[in-house]
């Protein structure tokens, strides 16, 4: 599915972290998803960049369904 869109990558971002924030308890927000990034947008690739592996890790097991 390919991303077409006006929006900045950060735009799009910051619209996902206020959906992600009204899902998850406050301090899981800012332990996990605060310092996240969006670091690169195409035609069907969207990445975030997480501060280190482990969050990265931490965020894929335990919120993989949000």
């Amino acid at each position: 599915m390919a991303i077409e869109s006006t929006l900045s990558p950060e735009q799009i971002w910051g619209d996902a972290l206020e959906k992600i924030k009204s899902k998850v308890p406050y301090q899981s927000f800012n332990t996990w998803f605060k310092s996240t990034t969006a670091s690169y947008m195409n035609d069907d690739t969207f990445r975030v960049s997480l501060p280190n592996k482990f969050v990265a890790d931490w965020v894929m097991e335990k919120f993989d369904d949000v």
